[in-house]
């Protein structure tokens, strides 16, 4: 990727995370990992994942799969080959949810080369330098990045998966085709500059679902006037949870499977029982129940999810089943 920060800053945040590279000296690794058992149905829940750099974010659930022997999986959010860190991935009924925690915030450490620009603004390519100075970036990058915190219009990177006309933005870009991308509303929490040197920085981002940090380093690149692109990212963060508790897809083991009591923890848990638990699984409105009218909640039947709730007139219905009550059950 391109150039490295000074030898001085340190540590590298792109490095993987301490628990994955040492993964294999706490010895949990060496007794192989504990496949599922083929005649179940998959349990329900997240493994945090440290993607390694040079693989896709489906080429990692793909390792996962064969490790522990599993499937199928999601994520609740795409990580480019070039990047490193935190995926979250889903299985089970879990899987469901993936919509709702894409729109988690997410964290990130990113690294910045000024002086250069590149056509899919990371260090992919190809890059082209500028030839425009680049200024004293420990000055200069302050208030330049004060503008780009809040909600934001961004454009997509034409090397993108964007959909335009029915096509995938990258397909038009290969073949030569300029997309055309429209600006789209981003949030951006906050930018903090943890290190800069003479053409390099980096910054640690917090920022809404949907923000690419391809096109933060363009636009912050031009709004000094010489230019910029990714040249190293990793996620930090997603939700509620850390890169730091993470693995690696060829270390997993069923042990390090997140439970749905703690995927679900930021949302309101509605404990209900039996009866009414058959009820919202048959779609039909639960009087009573007290749910929140500006977010979801999740009623649970002897600690599992049964369904998510939206409120419903004096209750609450279900709008996402997660559980399905048998009739023995009932």
């Amino acid at each position: 990727m391109g150039a490295a920060v000074d030898e001085a800053v340190a540590p590298n945040p792109f490095a993987m995370s301490a628990r994955s590279a040492d993964h294999d000296a706490k010895g949990i690794v060496s007794e192989g990992p504990v496949p599922y058992d083929q005649g179940m149905p998959p349990p329900s829940g997240a493994f945090l994942i440290d993607k390694p750099i040079g693989e896709s974010s489906r080429t990692t659930l793909d390792a996962l799969e064969r490790t522990l022997k599993i499937g199928p999986l999601g994520h609740t959010g795409t990580l480019d080959p070039l990047a490193t860190g935190l995926l979250i991935v889903l299985v089970g009924t879990a899987r469901r949810l993936q919509e709702l925690m894409l729109g988690s915030t997410k964290v990130y450490d990113a690294e910045l080369t000024f002086g250069a620009t590149s056509e899919t603004l990371d260090g992919e390519g190809p890059i082209t330098t500028t030839g425009d100075p680049v200024p004293a970036l420990e000055q200069a990058l302050p208030p330049a990045i004060a503008g780009f915190i809040g909600d934001l219009q961004q454009i997509p990177p034409a090397h993108s998966a964007v959909h335009v006309d029915g096509k995938r933005a990258y397909s038009l870009a290969r073949m030569g085709t300029d997309p055309k991308l429209k600006p789209r509303g981003v949030r951006v929490d906050a930018i903090e500059v943890i290190a800069a040197a003479a053409t390099t920085a980096r910054l640690h981002v917090t920022c809404g679902p949907g923000t690419y940090i391809r096109s933060l380093a363009r636009d912050i690149g031009q709004a000094l006037g010489c230019g910029a692109y990714l040249s190293a990212l990793r996620r930090v963060g997603n939700g509620r949870f850390q890169v730091a508790n993470a693995v690696t897809p060829d270390a997993a083991t069923s042990a390090d499977l997140v439970p749905m009591a703690e995927v679900l923890a930021p949302f309101t848990r509605i404990d209900v029982d039996r009866q009414t638990a058959a009820k919202l699984s048959l779609g039909q409105t639960a009087e009573g129940l007290e749910v929140p009218a500006d977010g979801p909640a999740f009623a649970w039947l002897d600690g599992e999810p049964v369904c998510r709730l939206r409120q419903r007139g004096s209750g609450g219905r279900s709008d996402l089943r997660l559980r399905e009550i048998l009739e023995s059950e009932r």
